[in-house]
């Protein structure tokens, strides 16, 4: 999912843990209920045909994604070994 970001790709996923953290829904990309299968197609459809909402969910994407990297990921569990040692 932060790799689609990083491409400015908004994200359609199912509303569980892993995606929540990195998909805010509505903001760069879509969460659907997973109780609901038909709901992934039609929220994928509607990012495809709204190109207003496609071109806002792909600019906050692209943005939320820089706040990863892998030089900021180092520094967090290296901070964090440190803490536990």
């Amino acid at each position: 999912m932060t790799e689609s970001n990083a491409m400015g790709i908004p994200v359609v996923a199912n509303d569980v843990n892993d995606p929540r953290d990195s998909v805010l829904d509505g903001t760069n990309g879509i969460l659907v209920k997973g109780k609901d299968p038909e709901s992934l197609p039609r929220r994928t459809l509607k990012i495809l045909i709204d190109k207003v909402m496609l071109n806002r969910l792909s600019v906050n994407a692209l943005e939320q994604s820089r706040q990863f990297s892998w030089d900021k990921t180092f520094e967090y569990y290296t901070s964090q070994i440190d803490y536990m040692i």
